[in-house]
Order: C-alpha cells, then structure tokens, then sequence
C-alpha cells in the first residue's frame, strides 16, 4: 500500500507520464474484502505495515472505520514509517517535501 495518491491526469516528470492510481488499487482491495469475505461482520482489524506501508497503515484507518456501521476496534502497527521534514542548510528547502 505504498502509492496512495490518485490524479485524473499523468505527471511528467524527466520526459516519463506518471500516472498515480494506488488509491484506487486500495479501495478495490477493500470492496472486494467486503463483497468476497464478508469484512463488515469482523469486530477487530490489525492494519499494519513497515516504513512507508506503515504509515500508510495510519493513513487508512479511519477509512477503514467508516465502512463499519458497527463499532469495531482497529489497531495499526506503523512499524518504522517516519519521515522528519528538516530544513536542509545548504538549500534551505525542506529535506522530504521536495524529494516526492
């Protein structure tokens, strides 16, 4: 679960067309759990994942909530997705928004 973005249109970027859908690949992927599995009956979810499918994990859960018309608890084990947004001195920019 790592491309959560989604565009209407591609990117370009270094003469290449991106084309960003992972969102949609993610709301399959719970539709299907619904439809083939019978996930809105479950009464406890573990989401996890490790660096940036970790975070993503955190990005999901209160999605995931919402589908439920009954409580459920929903846990999240982020297991080393962090990312510090220090100001480089050099350039002065911040490190990670200007890498994506």
């Amino acid at each position: 679960m790592f491309n959560q973005a989604y565009s209407k249109e591609p990117y370009l970027y270094r003469d290449k067309l991106l084309w960003f859908r992972g969102r949609n690949t993610t709301v399959a992927t719970f539709n299907a759990l619904i439809e083939k599995h019978d996930f809105l009956s479950a009464t406890e979810i573990l989401i996890g994942g490790c660096s940036s499918a970790g975070l993503t994990g955190v990005m999901w859960a209160n999605y995931v909530k919402k589908l439920f018309k009954t409580p459920v608890k929903i846990w999240v084990i982020n297991d080393s997705g962090l990312y510090i947004d220090y100001i480089n001195t050099k350039t002065n920019l911040h490190s990670f928004r200007f890498t994506l």
